[in-house]
């Protein structure tokens, strides 16, 4: 414990969607897009932390802060303007850097999103892997201090398929190759969303991020 005079916590922000609400298109936690980031206005994009997107592969809609997102987004709502109708189905990532350790999340869930998380590794060692489920799906993971694994946590999420939770947990059995404990049951879409896995992943490795990000993560804390 550090006692303090006063302490600022830095946990998000508040859309400014005044001039698009002002505007007459749909706002709530941002402004609301469809998934190629158009307005019901033909000649209105949003992207980055104001945009509330609708997700193909979430679902729903989704508004995230992360630099990442906005660079993507960006480039896609301005193919969307030159009549490029692509769907932004990147998912949801971010990245920490704690001191010495680093940390890399893709995928998305809210209060109430899982029934349970799922351990590939010890906590304690400070090495280690976690997995969000749902009904026995996989819906976001966490790598910790365990690097270039990223892209295959994103393609467990995307093939949104039933995993079991005890063979996910053992590291005896190597991640890249778990698509074989993935149960048999499969979704009338699931082959479109594996053609879309290698635009899914291409997920910046550790060095590359923080270019991107100017040097600097989410979060990111350093020795003073």
């Amino acid at each position: 414990m550090l006692d303090a005079d006063l302490v600022v916590a830095g946990v998000g922000i508040f859309p400014n969607d005044d001039l698009a609400r002002e505007a007459g298109l749909a706002t709530g936690n941002g402004i609301q897009v469809a998934q190629a980031l158009g307005t019901p206005d033909p000649d209105i994009f949003a992207a980055g932390d104001v945009a509330n997107a609708y997700h193909p592969v979430l679902g729903y809609s989704i508004r995230v802060e992360h630099s990442m997102n906005a660079i993507q987004q960006g480039t896609l709502a301005a193919g969307s303007m030159l009549g490029d109708n692509t769907a932004y189905d990147r998912l949801p990532y971010f990245y920490s850097d704690q001191y010495d350790s680093g940390m890399e999340y893709v995928g998305h869930v809210g209060p109430g999103g899982y029934d349970q998380v799922v351990f590939r590794g010890d906590p304690s060692t400070g090495r280690y892997l976690a997995f969000w489920l749902a009904g026995d799906v996989i819906r976001a993971g966490m790598n910790v201090d365990v690097w270039d694994v990223n892209d295959t946590i994103a393609g467990l999420i995307r093939a949104s398929r039933t995993v079991n939770a005890r063979q996910l947990a053992d590291q005896d059995i190597p991640l890249p190759g778990y698509e074989c404990l993935l149960s048999s049951r499969r979704s009338d879409q699931e082959g479109s969303r594996h053609d879309r896995s290698a635009h899914a992943g291409q997920l910046p490795s550790r060095a590359h991020r923080r270019k991107l990000s100017g040097g600097t993560g989410s979060h990111r804390r350093q020795r003073g």
